[in-house]
């Protein structure tokens, strides 16, 4: 609970959020911790609230079950692309997309974020 309300989100029904993580961390195979991280993470990227969580956790594990990487790989990795993706006005699921597109020719989630972000600060100049 205290990941998800240090995340920013105190007034954003963090129970909510917890929820979702929480399903989240069952169907991904993965603990709280990496849940919450990869969605809040996004939830901040991308300007978004715990009504689209549900969603964004949908996003999220099609996209584990799709990419070359596990849910910790891609929570690690979302810090990496999301900022850079969402300034140059790529959506969330585009993003995703990209990540799972990318990670089949990279083999990780990390080196994909990477790429990602280099071709995202290209198109930025």
């Amino acid at each position: 609970f205290y990941q998800v309300l240090s995340a920013g989100f105190k007034g954003d029904n963090p129970l909510k959020i917890m929820s979702v993580a929480a399903k989240a961390s069952v169907a991904g195979i993965t603990d709280m911790e990496n849940s919450v991280k990869a969605l809040t993470t996004t939830m901040n990227v991308f300007n978004l609230t715990s009504q689209d969580s549900d969603s964004i956790s949908d996003t999220l594990f099609r996209s584990v079950e799709l990419g070359v990487f596990r849910y910790k790989d891609l929570a690690d990795a979302l810090g990496i692309a999301g900022q850079t993706a969402q300034n140059v006005g790529v959506e969330f699921e585009e993003l995703m997309a990209s990540m799972v597109t990318v990670s089949k020719t990279t083999g990780g989630a990390r080196v994909a974020a990477t790429q990602l972000r280099s071709i995202y600060t290209a198109l930025k100049r």
